[in-house]
């Protein structure tokens, strides 16, 4: 063998060698393609490749059951965002694929979130928007059924009469939608409406039971006569399949790009406490069954 071809076998059993070391590492987007969860499942997957340490499946499917039946398929270390608005409405319609079977041990970070109604800063007021008689189209992503029912139980407590919009493709389109005034307010998770803050927007209310990030809460605004104004559900962070040692890396890799100022994932949060990295598995289960009970309850 020439000098040349050795160096050649060299080179190409380096490059083997180090696509052999690469762990495989499935992320699943169980949002829309244009919403919060895309975005921040695009972002660890860019985060992963950064390190040239994973080898990244980026499954995009633009819907929570068909992404959710994707990882009950997968069977290497997989990635992905479980909320309860999806869960509830998989259990409501008996759909098996849009319903979780998880170990506490597998959630390594818990968002409790809250839905806010937005405009933009030139249109209708705070007090516009529950005035007896006022009618504006509300958009929303899905699941339709739930986000539906907090506009129908706006307008029995306020007497307004607001039309639900339904945007499938999620919260990306609801923001242009709301820029270009084909609807009047939207209803933003807290990372959407920071990113349309940004943008030029102003978030009059909150489905949270208090005032959260300077937000006045509906809820309070009614005297917590109407518990359908509840809109707070949780986002579970599920880590499923991996060892020990490489779950571990993983999620420190992620949690450093979270706490760093300036980095991809901490932007996405920012002037946001609405995370935890570190709950305890039972508080996990706690906090998420009382969640379904809230997102399951009457409106």
């Amino acid at each position: 063998m020439t000098h040349t071809k050795k160096f050649l076998a060299v080179i190409l059993l380096s490059v083997t060698a180090g696509l052999a070391m690469a762990t495989d590492i499935t992320v699943v987007n169980t949002g829309s393609k244009t919403g919060g969860i895309f975005a921040e499942s695009q972002a660890i997957v860019n985060e992963l490749n950064s390190t040239g340490k994973y080898k990244t499946d980026f499954i995009n499917p633009g819907n929570s059951c068909v992404g959710m039946s994707q990882v009950k398929k997968t069977k290497q270390p997989v990635l992905f965002f479980w909320e309860t608005v999806y869960e509830v409405a998989g259990r409501n319609s008996n759909n098996s694929d849009c319903q979780i079977d998880f170990r506490s041990e597998d959630i390594v970070r818990v968002d409790t979130n809250d839905w806010r109604i937005c405009t933009l800063t030139n249109g209708p007021s705070q007090a516009d928007f529950i005035k007896s008689g006022s009618s504006y189209k509300v958009g929303h992503s899905g699941p339709g059924s739930i986000l539906k029912s907090y506009i129908t139980a706006i307008n029995d407590t306020f007497k307004t009469n607001h039309t639900s919009v339904l945007y499938t493709t999620g919260g990306g389109s609801i923001g242009t939608a709301m820029m270009n005034k084909e609807i009047d307010f939207a209803v933003f998770s807290p990372k959407q409406a920071t990113a349309a803050m940004i943008q030029g927007a102003v978030c009059h209310w909150s489905l949270n039971t208090k005032e959260t990030n300077g937000i006045p809460s509906l809820y309070q605004k009614a005297n917590g006569t109407n518990p359908g104004l509840i809109g707070v559900y949780q986002t579970i962070f599920v880590a499923q399949n991996f060892d020990v040692a490489t779950k571990r890396e993983v999620i420190n890799l992620l949690k450093t790009n979270f706490n760093t100022p300036g980095a991809t994932l901490n932007n996405m949060y920012k002037g946001l406490n609405i995370s935890q990295w570190d709950k305890s598995a039972g508080d996990i289960k706690k906090d998420w069954d009382l969640a379904i009970v809230v997102n399951t309850a009457p409106k």
